[in-house]
């Protein structure tokens, strides 16, 4: 029950002011180093046109969208460099997670309106 509040409070919060509208820069999830193996923030809310990126190592943690460990829905993905965005055009909910350690929990969502 806890782990679902955060959950809600976390997309509560992005849905308020997760996204700078447009592609601004406000839109970036970072993750590892300090983070562990989580993604910050962990849910994000966005708008039809808003760019999203991506900031860490990922040739430590690769990037690859999709709902269940190791079944990418071939959306984006990315395993090289520091730094990687992606636009998004339609607005649905866009599940992604860390290639290695999804199987404990490096997960996160953009959900676009």
């Amino acid at each position: 029950m806890r782990a679902r509040r955060g959950i809600l409070a976390t997309l509560l919060f992005a849905w308020g002011c997760g996204s700078s509208g447009g592609s601004g820069g406000g839109n970036v999830i970072q993750f590892g180093g300090g983070l562990g193996l989580a993604y910050s923030p962990g849910v994000l809310a966005v708008h039809v046109g808003d760019t999203v990126t991506w900031e860490g190592d990922f040739s430590t943690h690769p990037l690859v969208s999709g709902a269940n460990c190791g079944q990418p829905d071939g959306l984006f993905q990315n395993s090289t460099g520091s730094r990687f965005s992606f636009t998004f055009q339609q607005a649905g909910t866009y599940p992604y997670y860390c290639n290695v350690h999804c199987g404990v929990g490096m997960r996160g969502q953009i959900h676009v309106q």
